[in-house]
């Protein structure tokens, strides 16, 4: 009993050992900084020289210091990519260099004094979850690539000065119209102004509904027109026929009366059948 209980503290003190060298071990490595990859800091440094930064927003955006310390970025813990980007008191347009930051998730750059038109290739970033590009000065047209932002999740485009068609797709049909509000020539689905291409039929909202309701009214009222017409012709094709006939209808009852009988003598037939067949 003693060498059991000796093994099993022996076991218990090795496993206890081994445990306790792991969390020192992910105590170090929680301790260790994970620097910015380089893609990212010159994709970040383009950006810079792209912006127009007259209050020092990007004053800390210095090459021999690590990205993931500049304002306004975030990166990853364990890969060290770039996967926040929130920026404010800008100005000029959107480098299209943002791009190469493949690993982005959040990009804020709303409130800030942006114009031109949104890089075409801002597509590419398809980790991107959360898209504010609200209240600046942009122009031209949603890129189609927008298409591919399978992971977006919130889009926020308003008052911008954005014309043109929104791209379709499941993705940028399931925001609502409050993201896209605000730029006086934005058409397509969810708002609700149609784009000339669509056809003039679109320009209403309402006018396939509306359509629809007339023939579905159309259709009901002629079903029961049809019902009552045809109730009517069968009653009285019959009924006014016995009334106003008396020898047919003394020869219909007759025949339910002869019906009733036969009915009658088979249930007796067949029920003293059954009883004779239980008596044997």
């Amino acid at each position: 009993m003693k060498r059991i209980l000796g093994m099993f503290s022996s076991k218990f003190n090795f496993f206890w050992l081994v445990g306790a060298l792991c969390l020192f071990w992910c105590a170090g490595c929680s301790n260790v900084n994970i620097s910015c990859a380089e893609t990212d800091k010159e994709a970040l440094l383009k950006l810079k020289h792209g912006f127009v930064d007259e209050s020092g927003m990007l004053s800390t955006w210095k090459s021999e210091a690590d990205c993931c310390e500049w304002s306004g970025v975030s990166c990853s813990n364990l890969t060290g990519h770039v996967i926040e980007l929130g920026l404010s008191s800008l100005g000029g347009g959107i480098p299209s260099s943002i791009a190469a930051l493949v690993a982005l998730a959040s990009l804020n750059l709303s409130r800030n004094h942006l114009k031109g038109c949104i890089p075409i290739n801002m597509g590419q970033m398809e980790r991107l979850e959360s898209l504010d590009l609200s209240y600046n000065s942009l122009s031209g047209e949603i890129p189609i690539s927008f298409s591919n932002l399978s992971f977006l999740s919130m889009l926020n485009l308003a008052f911008n000065n954005l014309s043109g068609k929104i791209p379709t797709s499941t993705q940028l049909q399931s925001f609502t119209a409050s993201g896209y509000i605000g730029n006086q020539g934005l058409c397509g689905l969810p708002l609700t102004e149609r784009c000339p291409e669509d056809g003039i039929s679109n320009l209403n909202p309402n006018a396939h509904d509306i359509d629809a309701d007339g023939d579905d009214n159309l259709i009901s009222f002629g079903f029961y027109a049809s019902m009552a017409l045809g109730f009517i012709t069968g009653f009285w094709g019959v009924c006014g026929t016995l009334i106003l006939k008396k020898s047919w209808r003394h020869s219909f009852f007759h025949f339910f009366e002869n019906t009733h009988d036969w009915i009658y003598v088979q249930v007796a037939i067949l029920k003293a059948k059954i009883k004779r067949r239980f008596q044997h």
